[in-house]
């Protein structure tokens, strides 16, 4: 069974959604669909994922879901958080407990 999370999102320009089918923690192309995905996209690139890099064009699921999170905590005027779908799972660098990243 494939893992799909969906954000959904509220724009000046009408709803947008993220959609991603990877792993929680696997890096990769992430969609957004909707009238508001221009501003959507151009917020959710500027943003920080999980381990504190810029997500940019590529996301795991579990930097969409830390983004939006922090947008539910802290609205911004042009878009604002809706709901979340999906099954959040732990977050994983992938390094092992004591190594240095």
């Amino acid at each position: 069974m494939k893992r799909i999370i969906r954000i959904h999102l509220e724009t000046d320009e009408g709803p947008a959604v993220f959609t991603s089918s990877l792993g929680f923690n696997t890096l990769g192309s992430y969609r957004v669909t909707g009238l508001g995905k221009k501003t959507a996209r151009e917020w959710v690139e500027g943003e920080y994922g999980f381990f504190g890099h810029t997500i940019g064009k590529y996301a795991a699921p579990c930097d969409l879901h830390c983004a939006a999170m922090r947008l539910q905590q802290e609205p911004e005027p042009h878009i604002r958080f809706v709901r979340f779908e999906g099954r959040v799972e732990t977050y994983d660098s992938g390094v092992p407990e004591g190594a240095v990243p």
